[in-house]
């Protein structure tokens, strides 16, 4: 556990018409974590041409990534609370 609080980990790949975006997240996990506790994530996505020219590269997104449509991906902002009672589902434009 304490290797993906230094190191990103792939958590999707989603295809859009001009290219790719790769969504990876690191664990914010501190020296006082123990096992059984909530860890949040930091999510980043990258995006990338066809013929693998990046794009833009660790665009900060506001929470997990939980899908897409044409040309966006959808974060759950639950602000600065992981456990909050509501939710805000953002787009994240691919370009």
């Amino acid at each position: 556990m304490r290797w993906t609080g230094r190191n990103s980990t792939i958590e999707w790949v989603f295809a859009f018409e001009h290219g790719f975006a790769v969504v990876h997240g690191q664990r914010d996990i501190g020296p006082t974590w123990e096992i059984g506790q909530p860890i949040p994530m930091n999510a980043f996505m990258s995006t990338y041409a066809w013929d693998g020219t990046q794009r833009r590269q660790d665009v900060a997104l506001s929470g997990r990534v939980v899908g897409r449509a044409d040309e966006v991906v959808y974060a759950i902002d639950s602000g600065s609370n992981p456990s909050a009672e509501t939710i805000r589902i953002v787009q994240v434009p691919v370009p």
